[in-house]
């Protein structure tokens, strides 16, 4: 008898899991509603990953497993009640991990990434396939023994048979790994020239003293500047947004996560930090702009539900009254907001309005994946710079980087929203830090965590990104 994700996988797995990850990924960036929660499937194919009739086919086979879900094919809605949502996205993330190693190859796995737990392996694979493939004539097995040594306190939670494979091609070498680790506790390695030069340990006095005046910049690379570009993000004042435009509508889809910080259409222009505020105002505006007769707004409709839009009485959840006493359906998530305005803005003509658009801010940790990889990395190849202006050592710098990924599994498990690391408001981190130290997981660790967690977010008030528009 099939097990439940055998019956979800079915004759296509690694395709499968592919989508089942993207679902989970949608899923957890929905508003929760009490009555009855939906989600476009179109959403799972926003970076054209797959064509839409395998997606379909797919989302009518996991109603088949899951048989309380419900597919809309005319509106191409996947509706569920909410117990039901809560058992789905229970059920895909207790399978998470499973999923991500059936749905990417051996490379993409070393790559792929989790900034609430490691960097992954990729560092220690690369760096034990550098010491074997380039040691000296015969000394193949004493390198791999050298690994085990000079790297035993990051291999102590990980498959060494995996980093064997992976850097080597001989799974057998684990074991020869395993000899290394022993050894660590009776050996120290003699550093190198390099690792002597990185450490800050004659940093002069007047040097020392300029430390705490440092900035630390970022900067980007051809390869960042693909990822930025291919997610319109923008960054301003360390700040990230993702750009949003009126033209690219149908292929560039706002999640629910998301709050507007900006939006522009002809002479509207518009700051804030929430949608319905948006609404109000661009509403106003709008009537005002077209002059209309009320009942000729109250003959528009909804381009993706056909319902009204406006209504000349006041109903559940309706902004008002505007002008010639309209009200407007104010009861949307995020990108059914997002998608009325677009049909406010289709009332103007075509010259005028092809160049709106809008600014959104999202929690850390529903940021797209690649962005997420981006600002780890960067960021803690900062903070080791950090840390070596104040002389820290390598030792440290490893235990630093460990709390710091703690810190973001404690912060993410109660706030599912945020990797604590990767904020970028000021005000959020604030906030996110006087929560941290109400929770109790943190509280029980805090003695080891606590003086790590200060000076990273040290770091993070010195840190600073270079202003970037895709």
């Amino acid at each position: 008898m099939k097990t439940k994700i055998e019956e979800l996988l079915g004759n296509n797995p690694i395709l499968h899991s592919k989508i089942l990850l993207d679902l989970l990924s949608e899923l957890i960036k929905l508003e929760f509603d009490p009555i009855s929660i939906e989600l476009t499937i179109d959403r799972l194919n926003s970076a054209n990953k797959y064509n839409f009739n395998e997606v379909e086919s797919y989302i009518l086979h996991l109603c088949s497993v899951f048989n309380t879900l419900n597919y809309d094919s005319k509106y191409h809605l996947l509706r569920m009640l909410p117990h039901d949502y809560e058992s789905l996205v229970d059920y895909l993330n207790s399978n998470q991990s499973h999923l991500e190693d059936i749905a990417y190859d051996s490379k993409f796995n070393v790559n792929n990434f989790d900034i609430s737990t490691a960097e992954g392996n990729e560092n220690l694979v690369n760096i034990l396939r550098d010491m074997y493939q380039n040691a000296p004539q015969g000394y193949q097995m004493t390198m791999v023994h050298l690994f085990g040594i000079k790297y035993s306190s990051q291999l102590e939670n990980v498959s060494t048979k995996d980093i064997a494979v992976k850097a080597t091609g001989k799974d057998s070498l684990w074991v020869e790994i395993g000899k290394g680790m022993k050894l660590s506790k009776f050996v120290q390695p003699i550093p190198t020239d390099s690792e002597l030069n990185a450490r800050s340990s004659n940093i002069s006095q007047d040097s020392k003293e300029s430390i705490g005046k440092m900035s630390y910049d970022i900067f980007y690379d051809t390869n960042d500047i693909l990822v930025m570009d291919k997610y319109n993000l923008v960054i301003k004042s360390n700040e990230r947004n993702y750009l949003y435009k009126f033209r690219d509508r149908k292929v560039n889809w706002i999640n629910s996560g998301g709050t507007p910080t900006f939006f522009k259409c002809l002479d509207f222009e518009w700051n804030g930090s929430s949608w319905k505020s948006l609404m109000t105002d661009f509403t106003e505006w709008i009537i005002d702009k077209l002059g209309y007769l009320d009942d000729g707004f109250l003959n528009i409709k909804s381009s993706w539900s056909k319902q009204m839009v406006f209504s000349k009485d006041k109903k559940t959840n309706y902004l008002g009254p505007f002008k010639y006493d309209l009200y407007i359906n104010g009861n949307h998530t995020a990108l059914h907001m997002w998608w009325q305005i677009l049909d406010l803005v289709e009332l103007l003509p075509n010259d005028e309005k092809i160049d709106t658009y809008v600014l959104v801010h999202y929690p850390s940790a529903l940021e797209p994946r690649d962005i997420s990889k981006m600002i780890w990395k960067k960021e803690i190849i900062s903070y080791k710079q950090f840390l070596l202006d104040r002389d820290f050592s390598n030792d440290q710098i490893h235990h630093a980087i460990e709390s710091i990924k703690r810190i973001n599994v404690i912060y993410k498990n109660d706030t599912p929203n945020y990797y604590f690391s990767n904020i970028d408001r000021k005000q959020d981190m604030s906030n996110a830090l006087s929560r941290l130290k109400r929770m109790d997981v943190y509280l029980k660790e805090s003695h080891q965590l606590g003086t790590y967690l200060d000076l990273f977010v040290d770091f993070k008030k010195q840190l600073k990104y270079s202003d970037y528009s895709c």
